[in-house]
This record gives C-alpha cells, structure tokens and sequence, in this order.
C-alpha cells in the first residue's frame, strides 16, 4: 500500500485541528494564579500619594500578599507574584501603604549607590529610613485599613491617609 504525500498531510493537519479543539473545549488558558483586578487612589491630607507602595496582606495566609505603587495621581494597580496577569487574588486582605528615603547620619538624602570607576565598590555609608507618611499606615501589626477582594469584577478602593 502506498501513501501519498497528500494523504500524510491531510493526516497531520486533521490531528492538529482536533489537538487545538480540544483545548479549546476543555478552556485551557496560561497556568498562574487567578486573580482579579484591583485599581485604587491613595490621599495624604486630601492631596495625591505619589510614590507610595501599597500592600495587601491575607487576613488568614490562605493568598498570595499583594503590592502596587502610586503614581503621580495617587493612582495605582496591584500585581501579584506567580500570577498571569496584575491583580489580587479574591480574598479578604489588611492594607498598608509605605513611603521614605534613605537619609545619613547627618540627615541628608542618600545618593543612588554608585560603583566606582574600576568597579569596586564604595565605603558603605550608615543610612537609616526618613519616612514620608507616617509609620502607623505601615504597620502589619495593627494595620488600619482592610480590602476585600471580590471575584468576577474590578475591585476599586480610595485609601485617604491624614499626617500625624
């Protein structure tokens, strides 16, 4: 029995038809983590948050944490880790916000660390944390804000934090 070269082709071409069907069918879509979406806008004293990162930390540790940052709007979108695409997990979640610079000992701001010109690098310096909202909007211990989560729609929420 011979096989045409055109019998082979049809063949083939009928297996990888029947091959995208069925992922098809069977909503086969990228592996990750379903999350949705999560857009929101951060105030300090009634006035735009730039800058500041944005957590959200499970209640109960059965999700994924979740982070975003403002812009200069105070806006932001979340990302989580391992997922396909930005979003929180559904869930309920406490939120906290934080934002500082890098000061030294004499209370100037750092300067972006540099390698020296043959590629050593330099001194290190003794720098602490200058926070630029106040430190109670950070803490997870008692966090002041909370989000839920909810499946099947876009999740927005307005954070208004006021200076001590």
């Amino acid at each position: 029995m011979q096989t045409s070269i055109k019998s082979v082709f049809y063949e083939r071409l009928l297996i990888v038809l029947f091959v995208f069907a069925t992922l098809i069918v069977s909503g086969c879509r990228p592996s990750g983590v379903a999350v949705e979406k999560v857009l929101g806008t951060v105030t300090l004293d009634g006035k735009p948050a730039i800058e500041v990162t944005v957590s959200f930390t499970a209640k109960e540790g059965k999700t994924r944490p979740a982070v975003g940052r403002t812009n200069n709007k105070g806006e932001f979108e979340m990302l989580t880790g391992g997922a396909n695409r930005n979003g929180v997990m559904p869930g309920d979640y406490y939120v906290t916000f934080s934002k500082y610079i890098l000061v030294t000992p004499d209370g100037q701001e750092a300067q972006p660390f540099k390698f020296n010109p043959d590629g050593s690098a330099p001194p290190a310096q003794n720098l602490s944390k200058k926070y630029l909202i106040p430190l109670k909007y950070s803490d997870t211990d008692k966090p002041l804000f909370e989000a839920v989560v909810e499946s099947r729609k876009i999740n927005r929420y307005t954070f208004d934090l006021k200076s001590d």
